[in-house]
């Protein structure tokens, strides 16, 4: 696509973001980048999002912290909170008459809001679209009428919303955007960490721990992007590597930690009680490269799946929701896996711990068998080979992102001039 001429369109844009998780806000920030250079600069951000968005110009009104919750349960203790967020973010549209509203993932709050403003004059657009084709297959005609353009990161699911009339464009998934994971180790010693201040000893020691000390293993630990993850999963985490410890004395151990799960990381540092504590890591650099040298990462669920596959690091997907969110979803999901590497290759590559089985004795025993078994480790390794070249296919001249604001700011310049013409 050609770059739109501005010279009828000067005009000050004003879009308004909805941004709810922090694997929203990666795709929030590349997409503000974009949309800056599609429209010259001649742009303004309003809405909810994260730090990064925010140092991108987003004038927000509310954290994604404050709507980052997983489950029934969870939704149903917050659910006044999220009311009135819900509400306030409606009138804040209808004051702001946003040439654009974009939501990035965040679909079910999403999905309501764009029934609200049904009427309101502007552009609604839809990132991340529903998994539909995992579960709540009617989600798909639901999004018929409310909103213009739906973005799909895999290819194989616009079929499940063009059939319904919902224009739709693959643009493919913005992980293929992440210099770090892409990168080699060479390039990627040659540049500087950025660290917090207050932990850079901690993060040399990373570096120094992985270059110098080839004999022992390293185990990357991820329990989750959300506060409410992170509080199921970290004591399950704790003592699996009790368990570790007793089988590989010797292991090192380290946890990348996001803004949203920090302060409360760091506050449960004693849950790993009388074991040695993981090493925690602040930096993305740092993570990814951590990625690429451990020998197994144990990881909640979810879009760091993707990025695990594609550093080709093996791992051990776990996931533990409150009872009654398992009940439900276990009679609605519609695929055999949970993990979106296995998912996307319709294979088991990643062993999947869920509910009951994501116990410490359980989880031990397949990180013990991982990290002897020779035959299935190079296995998995050659799966993920496979993984990697798969997400790389798509990887055009066009990054997604791009690909997104370039039709969005079509949309808008076409708009305009259709009002002008009028």
């Amino acid at each position: 696509m050609e770059k739109i001429n501005q010279s009828k369109n000067e005009q000050t844009k004003k879009i308004f973001m909805i941004v709810t998780e922090e694997s929203g806000a990666t795709i929030g920030t590349l997409l503000m980048q974009k949309l800056k250079k599609e429209f010259n600069g001649n742009v303004e951000f309003y809405g909810i999002g994260d730090d990064k968005m925010c140092q991108e110009g987003l004038k927000r009104s509310y954290s994604s912290k404050e709507l980052s919750y997983m489950g029934v349960v969870e939704i149903v203790r917050h659910v006044t909170k999220i009311v009135d967020i819900f509400a306030n973010t409606e009138q804040n549209i209808c004051d702001i008459k946003p040439d654009v509203v974009i939501a990035i993932d965040s679909q079910d709050f999403a999905l309501r809001l764009f029934q609200r403003i049904r009427d309101v004059e502007t552009i609604k657009c839809q990132y991340v679209a529903p998994s539909v084709w995992a579960w709540r297959q009617n989600r798909a005609k639901n999004l018929k009428g409310l909103v213009d353009y739906l973005f799909t990161l895999f290819p194989f699911e616009n079929k499940f919303f063009e059939k319904h009339g919902i224009q739709t464009f693959c643009v493919g998934h913005n992980i293929i955007e992440n210099d770090f994971l892409f990168s080699s180790d060479e390039s990627h010693s040659n540049n500087s960490s950025r660290t917090n201040d207050s932990n850079h000893h901690e993060q040399e020691h990373v570096q120094e721990d992985q270059e110098s000390q080839t004999s022992s293993k390293i185990i990357t630990l991820l329990p989750g992007s959300r506060i409410s993850e992170v509080r199921r999963h970290l004591p399950i985490i704790a003592n699996t590597l009790k368990l570790l410890y007793k089988k590989f004395p010797d292991i090192r151990c380290y946890m990348p930690i996001t803004d949203t799960t920090r302060k409360y990381i760091e506050g449960h540092m004693n849950t790993f009680k009388t074991i040695p504590k993981p090493t925690l890591v602040y930096d993305d650099q740092a993570k990814y490269e951590l990625f690429k040298k451990s020998d197994l990462a144990i990881a909640a669920s979810g879009t760091v799946a993707l990025e695990l596959g594609i550093s080709q690091t093996p791992s051990i997907i776990i996931y533990k929701v409150n009872c009654l969110t398992a009940f439900i979803v276990k009679h609605m999901i519609k695929v055999p896996y949970v993990c979106l590497v296995n998912i996307l290759m319709n294979k088991n590559i990643y062993p999947e711990l869920l509910q009951q089985n994501a116990s410490p004795k359980k989880i031990a025993e397949m990180a013990t068998d991982l990290l002897c078994d020779k035959v299935k480790f190079d296995k998995m390794k050659d799966d993920l080979e496979r993984f990697k070249n798969y997400m790389l296919s798509g990887n055009r001249d066009m990054s997604p992102t791009e690909k997104a604001a370039k039709i969005i700011a079509k949309a808008v310049f076409d708009k305009n001039s259709s009002t002008e013409e009028v």
